[in-house]
């Protein structure tokens, strides 16, 4: 959230916020961001990707690497 502070107009902080709180067990916290931001484009992404593929990317990079939160099932599901 400071960071959001210091720079207001740094939406892509939205990514790591909602992992942030998936990690942390706060589903509500990660569901209220995701769905706020999924159809929105990625702002500076070049090939127009929206948040939604943005996010399914981190969890997919992330689950590569062995690193899973419980609820990242039910957060590809408020992607979809």
């Amino acid at each position: 959230m400071r960071a959001l502070e210091l720079d207001p107009d740094g939406v892509w902080v939205n990514t790591n916020l909602a992992l942030a709180e998936l990690f942390l067990g706060h589903e509500e916290a990660a569901k209220e961001i995701y769905l706020s931001f999924k159809d929105k484009p990625f702002p500076g992404d070049q090939t127009g990707r929206t948040f939604r593929e943005v996010f399914l990317a981190d969890m997919d990079e992330l689950a590569s690497k062995g690193i899973t939160a419980p609820a990242f099932e039910k957060a590809k599901k408020w992607l979809q």
